[in-house]
């Protein structure tokens, strides 16, 4: 039979890969193209853009699959009207604040540039929060693929934009000119495929005695969203107080979170819906195995790609950013370890059940050492102390998260992986990292094109480890099959 799970995973994959070619090749462009100043005050832009969507996120997209999957469909209408007046009003709000606080963000990071744009900044989160929610919902109705299409043709109109802008003009407020009305175009498509497929979403119609209950569920997950991204971008914005825009413009690029979850960030769209319905109805043998065979894929995906950048990374800096980004390459190594460490997303349990009110203790605690911890680190080790700090952080919540998850699944934390494989897995990377390492001492001795090296040593890598665990993996989506089919 169809392994539907598995093919839509691998469609999305694609377009995943398609997206990541795209950004690569923005950030390439960009980088190579612009001063170092004015690559600083793009960056700087959009971690003010990424920040500030997630924090007016709220909780809220998350709350669009938890309603729509755990509710009849009398109700659902109801409760995603509502939950999108409820974006509107948060990601609006936050809007509003940015442009009353420009002149607090301008001096905060030493950067008068800043200035010009603003307007095209404070809305964006408007725009990118409401395009998450209509997205959850199409997955949530069954059209995957159709998110697939729509996120590769956007990807598509955003590199063209800033390939044309960067050439042409090379003037950075044009740029954010032409992603604004990209995220709006994204929007309008959105709402076009939901009204096709019979969904109507009217946030001007809420059921204004949903809010209390709404509020109950989102408001922890929100706070979880807001510290946690906070935490996430806390090194950036100790840069940016402390170091120059330079600077910030290389370690925000060198610390920029790599597509390393090609296979686990589009299975995790698919599974959501599956693992919130298990949950809720405390089918929990099942939601153990989604979760289990999510881990597999996540952490083999995850460590191939990972172990073979960290191969080659002086020469990836190089390829993505130029040269001038070289100084860097000791944050892009430790910003890998981060994103080995997130190989999947914690919460996907916690949020299934509910238990919003402990994502939010773990993140404000979070937090709370990682402000100290960052702070200290800097006086103490300078440019990559807050790095190694993210890393310490990602750590510990990691841990904290996947301890809670297993306890709501009736596992223990080593019950939730196949300590055998993870064995076996862990001395294939041991024995290919060696001889890999070998292999590019060998190319480096015969002054072969850094390109070359970056393809023969990191891409070989990859594809070695991969092959090697394609069977895991495909056990992994037959078994997530075999409970969608139930």
């Amino acid at each position: 039979m169809r392994n539907k799970i598995f093919t839509d995973s691998i469609a999305l994959a694609f377009v995943k890969i398609f997206t990541m070619a795209s950004s690569i090749l923005a950030t390439m462009i960009l980088s190579k193209t612009l001063p170092l100043e004015e690559y600083g005050t793009y960056s700087t832009g959009n971690l003010i853009i990424t920040t500030a969507t997630l924090i007016s996120a709220f909780g809220l997209i998350d709350a669009v699959n938890y309603y729509y999957n755990g509710k009849d469909s009398n109700e659902r209408a109801n409760y995603v009207n509502t939950i999108f007046l409820i974006i509107m009003i948060c990601s609006g709000t936050i809007g509003i604040i940015i442009l009353l606080a420009q002149n607090l963000l301008t001096v905060y990071f030493h950067n008068p540039r800043l200035g010009m744009i603003y307007i095209y900044i404070a809305f964006r989160p408007l725009l990118a929060n409401l395009s998450l929610g209509l997205q959850n919902l199409q997955v949530s109705i069954g059209k995957a693929k159709l998110v697939a299409i729509r996120n590769g043709i956007i990807s598509a109109t955003k590199l063209g934009a800033i390939i044309i802008t960067t050439l042409y003009t090379k003037n950075i407020l044009t740029i954010f000119k032409c992603m604004f009305l990209v995220e709006a175009l994204s929007l309008v498509v959105f709402l076009k495929v939901l009204k096709d497929n019979g969904v109507h979403v009217n946030p001007l119609k809420p059921k204004w005695d949903k809010f209390k209950e709404i509020l109950y569920f989102c408001i922890p997950l929100g706070i979880y969203m807001q510290t946690n991204a906070l935490s996430r971008d806390l090194d950036k914005y100790i840069i940016g107080f402390f170091e120059n825009t330079k600077n910030l413009a290389i370690y925000t690029n060198c610390s920029t979170k790599l597509p390393f979850d090609l296979l686990s960030g589009p299975l995790v769209i698919l599974l959501i819906p599956l693992l919130t319905r298990c949950i809720q109805k405390c089918d929990y043998k099942n939601g153990a195995e989604i979760f289990k065979s999510y881990l597999k894929v996540g952490y083999i995906s995850t460590l191939s790609f990972g172990f073979g950048v960290i191969l080659v990374a002086p020469e990836a800096v190089h390829f993505l950013y130029g040269d001038k980004y070289l100084s860097g390459v000791s944050i892009f190594i430790i910003y890998i370890f981060v994103d080995m460490i997130n190989f999947i997303s914690y919460s996907l349990v916690l949020s299934a059940k509910g238990k919003t009110r402990d994502l939010m203790i773990v993140s404000c605690s979070a937090l709370a050492v990682n402000v100290i911890i960052n702070y200290l680190l800097y006086k103490a080790m300078g440019f990559i102390g807050p790095a190694v700090a993210t890393v310490l952080i990602t750590a510990g919540v990691s841990f904290v998260l996947l301890r809670k998850s297993a306890f709501i699944l009736n596992k223990s934390m080593s019950g939730l992986f196949d300590l055998r494989h993870i064995l076996r897995f862990g001395t294939e990377i041991a024995v290919l990292f060696g001889i890999f390492i070998f292999i590019k001492r060998f190319l480096l001795s015969l002054r072969i094109h850094y390109i070359i090296i970056l393809l023969i040593v990191g891409g070989l890598f990859v594809i070695s480890l991969l092959l090697m665990n394609l069977k895991e993996i495909k056990k992994c989506f037959t078994v997530l099959n075999n409970i969608n089919k139930s």
